[in-house]
Protein backbone atom coordinates (compact mmCIF):
# COMPACT_ATOMS: atom_id res chain seq x y z
CA UNK A 1 0.00 0.00 0.00
CA UNK A 2 1.58 3.05 -1.02
CA UNK A 3 1.99 6.30 1.72
CA UNK A 4 -1.23 8.47 -0.18
CA UNK A 5 -3.20 5.05 0.44
CA UNK A 6 -2.02 5.06 4.05
CA UNK A 7 -2.79 8.40 4.71
CA UNK A 8 -6.45 8.15 3.07
CA UNK A 9 -7.04 5.12 5.47
CA UNK A 10 -5.77 7.44 8.48
CA UNK A 11 -8.04 10.05 7.72
CA UNK A 12 -11.16 8.10 7.16
CA UNK A 13 -10.17 6.07 10.75
CA UNK A 14 -9.58 9.04 12.38
CA UNK A 15 -13.21 10.67 11.38
CA UNK A 16 -14.94 7.71 12.21
CA UNK A 17 -13.44 8.24 15.90
CA UNK A 18 -14.19 11.26 15.96
CA UNK A 19 -17.61 10.72 14.78
CA UNK A 20 -18.07 7.59 17.42
CA UNK A 21 -16.79 9.80 20.20
CA UNK A 22 -19.45 12.76 19.66
CA UNK A 23 -21.73 9.85 19.68
CA UNK A 24 -20.87 8.95 23.16
CA UNK A 25 -20.85 12.44 24.18
CA UNK A 26 -23.74 12.72 23.13
CA UNK A 27 -25.41 9.91 24.38
CA UNK A 28 -23.83 11.17 27.80
CA UNK A 29 -25.29 14.52 27.45
CA UNK A 30 -28.83 13.51 26.39
CA UNK A 31 -28.84 11.45 29.63
CA UNK A 32 -28.05 13.98 31.86
CA UNK A 33 -30.77 16.63 30.25
CA UNK A 34 -33.09 13.35 31.02
CA UNK A 35 -32.12 13.41 34.89
CA UNK A 36 -32.42 16.88 35.12
CA UNK A 37 -35.92 16.92 33.43
CA UNK A 38 -36.63 14.40 35.74
CA UNK A 39 -35.49 16.17 38.86
CA UNK A 40 -37.23 19.35 37.33
CA UNK A 41 -40.79 17.51 36.95
CA UNK A 42 -40.32 15.87 40.71
CA UNK A 43 -39.98 19.78 42.26
CA UNK A 44 -42.72 20.90 39.89
CA UNK A 45 -44.99 17.76 41.46
CA UNK A 46 -43.95 19.19 44.84
CA UNK A 47 -44.59 22.85 44.37
CA UNK A 48 -48.00 21.76 42.90
CA UNK A 49 -48.48 19.97 46.36
CA UNK A 50 -47.77 22.70 48.56
CA UNK A 51 -49.72 25.06 45.97
CA UNK A 52 -52.81 22.68 46.52
CA UNK A 53 -52.00 22.37 50.28
CA UNK A 54 -51.69 26.28 50.65
CA UNK A 55 -55.00 26.89 48.67
CA UNK A 56 -56.80 24.60 51.05
CA UNK A 57 -55.55 26.56 54.07
CA UNK A 58 -56.39 29.99 52.62
CA UNK A 59 -60.12 28.71 51.46
CA UNK A 60 -60.42 26.78 55.27
CA UNK A 61 -59.20 30.61 56.70
CA UNK A 62 -61.44 32.51 54.86
CA UNK A 63 -64.42 30.22 56.02
CA UNK A 64 -62.91 30.78 59.65
CA UNK A 65 -62.81 34.71 58.57
CA UNK A 66 -66.42 34.89 57.16
CA UNK A 67 -67.96 33.01 60.33
CA UNK A 68 -66.31 35.41 62.22
CA UNK A 69 -67.28 38.53 60.57
CA UNK A 70 -70.88 36.75 60.65
CA UNK A 71 -70.74 36.67 64.50
CA UNK A 72 -69.26 39.98 64.94
CA UNK A 73 -72.12 41.58 63.08
CA UNK A 74 -74.53 39.44 64.86
CA UNK A 75 -73.51 40.42 67.58
CA UNK A 76 -73.12 44.58 66.71
CA UNK A 77 -76.25 44.14 65.10
CA UNK A 78 -78.15 41.85 67.58
CA UNK A 79 -81.58 43.27 66.41
CA UNK A 80 -81.36 46.12 64.75
CA UNK A 81 -84.43 46.19 62.14
CA UNK A 82 -86.46 48.83 60.53
CA UNK A 83 -90.10 49.73 61.33
CA UNK A 84 -92.96 50.16 59.31
CA UNK A 85 -92.25 54.02 59.95
CA UNK A 86 -88.40 53.86 58.90
CA UNK A 87 -87.07 53.50 62.50
CA UNK A 88 -84.24 51.33 63.50
CA UNK A 89 -85.39 49.34 66.58
CA UNK A 90 -84.06 46.42 67.95
CA UNK A 91 -85.86 43.61 67.22
CA UNK A 92 -85.96 41.73 70.90
CA UNK A 93 -88.46 45.22 71.45
CA UNK A 94 -90.87 43.87 68.65
CA UNK A 95 -93.51 41.21 68.98
CA UNK A 96 -92.76 37.89 69.28
CA UNK A 97 -92.50 35.86 66.16
CA UNK A 98 -90.56 33.11 66.27
CA UNK A 99 -89.26 31.18 62.96
CA UNK A 100 -89.36 28.01 64.68
CA UNK A 101 -92.49 26.15 65.27
CA UNK A 102 -93.26 25.58 68.74
CA UNK A 103 -94.71 26.73 72.31
CA UNK A 104 -93.24 29.98 73.73
CA UNK A 105 -94.33 30.65 77.46
CA UNK A 106 -96.62 27.70 76.54
CA UNK A 107 -98.40 29.52 73.12
CA UNK A 108 -98.32 27.78 70.15
CA UNK A 109 -96.48 29.96 67.35
CA UNK A 110 -96.25 28.42 63.58
CA UNK A 111 -93.95 31.21 62.59
CA UNK A 112 -96.50 31.92 60.03
CA UNK A 113 -98.50 35.02 61.36
CA UNK A 114 -97.38 38.55 63.36
CA UNK A 115 -94.31 40.76 62.85
CA UNK A 116 -92.50 40.02 58.81
CA UNK A 117 -89.35 39.66 61.23
CA UNK A 118 -88.89 36.08 62.46
CA UNK A 119 -87.31 36.22 65.88
CA UNK A 120 -84.60 32.81 66.16
CA UNK A 121 -85.02 30.76 69.24
CA UNK A 122 -81.91 32.40 70.60
CA UNK A 123 -84.07 36.20 70.28
CA UNK A 124 -87.37 34.20 71.84
CA UNK A 125 -84.99 32.80 74.87
CA UNK A 126 -83.10 36.10 75.30
CA UNK A 127 -86.69 37.42 75.62
CA UNK A 128 -87.40 35.48 78.23
CA UNK A 129 -89.56 32.80 76.71
CA UNK A 130 -89.57 29.15 77.68
CA UNK A 131 -89.18 27.07 74.65
CA UNK A 132 -91.01 23.81 73.63
CA UNK A 133 -90.07 22.72 69.97
CA UNK A 134 -92.29 20.97 67.68
CA UNK A 135 -91.20 18.59 65.69
CA UNK A 136 -93.22 15.52 63.18
CA UNK A 137 -92.64 11.80 63.78
CA UNK A 138 -92.72 9.51 60.16
CA UNK A 139 -97.23 9.38 60.82
CA UNK A 140 -96.55 13.47 60.24
CA UNK A 141 -97.96 13.94 64.15
CA UNK A 142 -96.72 16.58 66.60
CA UNK A 143 -94.16 15.70 68.66
CA UNK A 144 -92.25 17.30 71.72
CA UNK A 145 -89.44 16.24 73.96
CA UNK A 146 -91.54 16.95 76.70
CA UNK A 147 -91.56 13.78 79.60
CA UNK A 148 -94.39 14.44 82.40
CA UNK A 149 -92.21 14.67 85.13
CA UNK A 150 -94.79 16.53 87.61
CA UNK A 151 -97.89 14.18 86.54
CA UNK A 152 -97.26 10.69 86.81
CA UNK A 153 -96.46 8.68 90.44
CA UNK A 154 -92.81 7.42 90.38
CA UNK A 155 -90.14 9.00 89.34
CA UNK A 156 -89.05 10.49 85.58
CA UNK A 157 -85.09 10.58 84.88
CA UNK A 158 -84.10 11.32 81.80
CA UNK A 159 -86.11 8.35 79.19
CA UNK A 160 -86.41 6.24 82.31
CA UNK A 161 -89.85 6.41 84.26
CA UNK A 162 -89.59 4.50 87.20
CA UNK A 163 -92.90 3.53 89.75
CA UNK A 164 -94.23 1.24 92.15
CA UNK A 165 -95.05 -1.49 89.25
CA UNK A 166 -92.18 -1.49 87.20
CA UNK A 167 -90.03 0.68 84.63
CA UNK A 168 -90.70 2.43 81.39
CA UNK A 169 -88.67 3.78 78.63
CA UNK A 170 -90.16 7.29 77.65
CA UNK A 171 -89.99 8.20 73.55
CA UNK A 172 -91.87 11.18 72.77
CA UNK A 173 -94.88 13.20 73.61
CA UNK A 174 -97.75 13.79 70.92
CA UNK A 175 -99.55 16.79 70.68
CA UNK A 176 -103.26 16.69 70.21
CA UNK A 177 -104.56 20.13 69.96
CA UNK A 178 -101.45 22.76 70.06
CA UNK A 179 -103.95 25.12 70.64
CA UNK A 180 -105.04 23.99 74.41
CA UNK A 181 -102.05 21.77 74.89
CA UNK A 182 -103.65 18.67 74.70
CA UNK A 183 -101.18 15.66 74.52
CA UNK A 184 -100.22 12.57 75.23
CA UNK A 185 -96.79 10.94 76.52
CA UNK A 186 -95.87 7.59 74.89
CA UNK A 187 -93.89 5.27 77.37
CA UNK A 188 -92.68 1.62 76.03
CA UNK A 189 -92.53 -1.13 78.69
CA UNK A 190 -89.61 -3.83 79.58
CA UNK A 191 -91.82 -6.11 77.66
CA UNK A 192 -92.37 -3.90 74.58
CA UNK A 193 -95.83 -2.91 75.52
CA UNK A 194 -96.99 1.14 74.43
CA UNK A 195 -98.60 2.60 77.07
CA UNK A 196 -99.78 6.13 76.32
CA UNK A 197 -99.93 8.79 79.63
CA UNK A 198 -102.53 11.75 78.38
CA UNK A 199 -101.88 14.95 79.73
CA UNK A 200 -102.01 18.45 79.56
CA UNK A 201 -98.32 19.99 78.61
CA UNK A 202 -99.37 23.89 79.77
CA UNK A 203 -99.90 22.93 83.53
Amino acid sequence: MNLKNKNWLVTIVFTALIILSGCNSNDDTLIELEDELLEQEEELKQLKDELKEKTEELTSSESDLDELLKTLDEALNIGRVESSDGEQVDRLDLPLNPNQEGFYNGEYYSGETGMSEYHTVKDAEEMGYDVILIDYNEFGEMVVDLPPIDEVEGHVEGSTWEFEGGKMTYEHTVIIDPFDGSAYALFTTETGEVFEYILDIFE
